[in-house]
């Protein structure tokens, strides 16, 4: 009996019947002798019968495909590999491309803790908006000369806000309802502290300078106080050849470095002696705090000379800005005179200038702001920012016989004035503004 050969090519043999053969090729089937006979073709060769090739072909087909069985199963793994190394490198990618914008903040640190990027925010204070116009905040500091004395050991300071709103060529200043904020400090030379000459943000942050001191000092808003912090101290001159401290009166930022300049003419005695120009250097400091010394006497010199006030001639500098839109310096001097400078005549020498000078100070422009009042000169002013650097706000001090007054202005560059002389509330000598 021939086997059987199922579909899928397995070899069945019946239980009851069992196969031999003997000697003579005859089969013995459960002990008898049968005969096979193969079929003859025509051509006298032997010819299979189609269960033979049937089981050819199925043992064939077996010897085949039993390989390639754990082939398959090698490749489904193989294919389920690769699909998870595909999704870790995709996952791997995304973090490295978003991992630099996760960990560096917007103005990163050091792994010693300090600021690694300047931080250019401002003004400090997002303006907002209303009918009124375009609404900023800002603030005022004093120098109160002899009167900064606080107590036996302190010095004082104040510290004004406000409100500057303005749409088109519509201005208006409205001062916050609470007193300025005292600020105090224990540092002093010869007797005199807090006699602050500049309000400037730099780095995101405010700053002011003690023109007695030369300590620049960071003003910090905590809740309802202002604190004074000491951040750097400016030797005067070249900051090597003297103890006294810079005798700083405007702070200015350009290229995100700091600029601390002094009065801009010669240190003189009371009836116009030179001593030394020390008052004709400036400094500069990075936001790390890091100062260097840089001697301006030629550009100081070529300023005064352009306004026809060449040596004896002086002029007094108290507030300074540099533009990035205009890329020129620009400068309202307090004072000046073709007169060499006699203390007692000065309070008398104000201007009404402007001054634009490219970064070089070969190009120095002059020209005339509003009417002359000879006991009214300029102690700061900044640009209005959205303005593209085309509209002033400044502050104007009188200093005559010993009475004292502060006027806030608001003009543009072409000389058309917004804001005329508006007095501000108090006896003080408001010598610093910034929008905060």
């Amino acid at each position: 009996m021939r086997r059987k050969v199922n579909r899928q090519g397995k070899d069945q043999a019946d239980d009851s019947t069992r196969e031999d053969t003997t000697a003579n090729g005859e089969s013995l089937v459960n002990g008898e002798i049968s005969e096979k006979k193969p079929t003859q073709r025509a051509s006298g060769s032997f010819q299979t019968s189609n269960a033979t090739m049937e089981e050819d072909k199925m043992i064939s087909i077996k010897t085949v495909t039993s390989p390639i069985r754990p082939v398959e199963a090698n490749g489904i793994r193989l294919r389920f590999r690769m699909k998870v190394i595909v999704a870790v490198v995709a996952f791997v990618a995304l973090i490295m491309l978003f991992y630099p914008s996760c960990k560096t903040t917007t103005y990163p640190a050091d792994r010693f803790g300090q600021q690694t990027a300047y931080n250019s925010t401002y003004p400090m204070t997002a303006p907002w908006f209303s009918d009124r116009g375009t609404h900023y905040r800002i603030a005022l500091i004093t120098d109160l000369d002899h009167a900064s004395k606080n107590d036996e050991k302190t010095w004082k300071s104040f510290f004004k806000k406000g409100v500057l709103v303005i749409k088109g060529d519509r201005v208006e200043v409205i001062w916050d309802e609470s007193k300025p904020t005292v600020m105090t400090s224990s540092l002093a030379q010869g007797g005199r502290s807090m006699e602050l000459s500049e309000l400037t943000v730099f780095n995101g942050r405010l700053y002011s300078v003690d023109d007695r001191t030369g300590v620049v000092y960071e003003i910090v808003q905590t809740g309802d106080k202002t604190v004074a912090v000491p951040w750097v101290i400016l030797g005067d001159g070249n900051g090597r050849s003297t103890n006294k401290g810079f005798k700083g009166e405007w702070i200015a930022v350009k290229d995100n470095t700091m600029y601390v300049g002094g009065l801009g003419k010669e240190w003189t005695t009371t009836t116009g002696v030179v001593q030394n120009t020390n008052p004709q250097w400036v400094k500069t400091i990075g936001f790390h705090g890091d100062v260097a010394h840089h001697d301006w006497v030629e550009n100081y010199n070529a300023m005064r000379e352009a306004a026809g006030c060449s040596y004896p001639g002086y002029m007094i500098h108290e507030s300074g800005v540099w533009s990035d839109i205009h890329q020129r310096w620009f400068f309202l001097p307090r004072r000046a005179s073709q007169l060499s400078y006699n203390e007692a005549d000065d309070e008398h020498r104000a201007t009404n200038l402007i001054i634009s000078c490219s970064a070089d100070f070969q190009d120095i422009r002059v020209q005339t702001i509003g009417k002359l009042n000879p006991i009214r000169g300029f102690s700061s002013f900044k640009f209005i920012p959205g303005t593209q650097d085309q509209v002033v706000v400044a502050l104007k001090t009188e200093e005559d016989r010993g009475a004292i007054a502060t006027f806030i202005s608001v003009f543009r560059l072409d000389g058309k004035f917004l804001l005329t002389d508006q007095r501000i509330e108090g006896d003080f000598k408001y010598e610093g503004v910034d929008f905060i």
